[in-house]
């Protein structure tokens, strides 16, 4: 593994961790939405 290779693959990581945390972030919030209309 060169150490492009090993660059490109960290970059990889981080992004797919920001896409993730977003997703995840949109979620709760959207939950804590409904919970509040109903509530």
């Amino acid at each position: 593994m060169s150490d492009l290779e090993n660059w490109l693959i960290d970059q990889n990581i981080f992004v797919i961790t920001i896409i993730v945390l977003g997703f995840v972030l949109g979620l709760v919030s959207f939950m804590v939405f409904l919970i509040g209309l109903m509530g």
